[in-house]
């Protein structure tokens, strides 16, 4: 038995947490919900955005999903009800599997002055969420501190990519970033070093990239 539920393509696809659920995004504007233990049966289809889905997180506790659309949408769903969730309380300490809605308050400092909403291709939040990394047009990758809720929030800026970065994820160790760059057609991994673990291995490498090497930051003063 075969069955279609979406006519345009797949944008984004994640288990819950808990493995029973499987969630898929398309550019028909739609997230469906399958049920992993029933044989990836429909279940649910989270319907109310204006424009194709970008990017969708599952909460820790595979209740709520929220997601990112074309149209510049923040909206958040009962994943099994496909029910749009428009209470803020009810979503305001929700705690995220993942991060890598690039619209958020806990992410609304990784954006640059004249962004006009697709500058920032993709974010991805570290294991022990700590870090943001995030991939951009102009081939960079950038790493802030998370959550990232302040204007013009201080970042380190790595080059290598010849093109736009498409894609960036953490990998399970927390210690490496893998990069998806578009017309370069190019696959980078990137460690994360501390100053500690730079001094300890010999190399050579700009400081100013190394985790640790941050001046202080007070919410009363601007970034120097």
């Amino acid at each position: 038995l075969e069955c279609k539920h979406c006519n345009e393509t797949i944008d984004d696809i994640k288990f819950s947490p808990n493995g029973k659920r499987l969630a898929v995004a398309s550019h028909d504007n739609f997230i469906d919900v399958y049920d992993v233990t029933q044989k990836f049966t429909h279940i649910s289809r989270c319907k109310g955005h204006n424009s194709f889905i970008t990017h969708f997180d599952w909460s820790l506790d595979s209740r709520i999903i929220q997601s990112n659309c074309g149209a510049y949408e923040l909206l958040y769903w009962e994943a099994d009800a496909g029910k749009k969730i428009t209470n803020p309380d009810y979503t305001r300490d929700v705690k995220w599997e993942t991060f890598s809605c690039v619209l958020g308050f806990d992410v609304m400092g990784i954006w640059p002055d004249g962004s006009d909403g697709t500058d920032v291709n993709s974010i991805s939040r570290s294991p022990d969420n700590s870090l943001v990394v995030t991939g951009d047009d102009f081939g960079n990758i950038n790493l802030f501190n998370y959550p990232c809720i302040v204007d013009h929030a201080p970042c380190h800026t790595l080059k290598g990519h010849s093109s736009h970065v498409m894609n960036v994820r953490w990998l399970t160790d927390g210690k490496r970033v893998v990069s998806v760059g578009g017309c370069d057609k190019s696959v980078f991994q990137w460690h994360l070093l501390t100053r500690s673990e730079c001094e300890k291995s010999n190399k050579f490498i700009d400081t100013s990239i190394l985790i640790g090497s941050q001046k202080p930051w007070k919410a009363t003063t601007s970034w120097k």
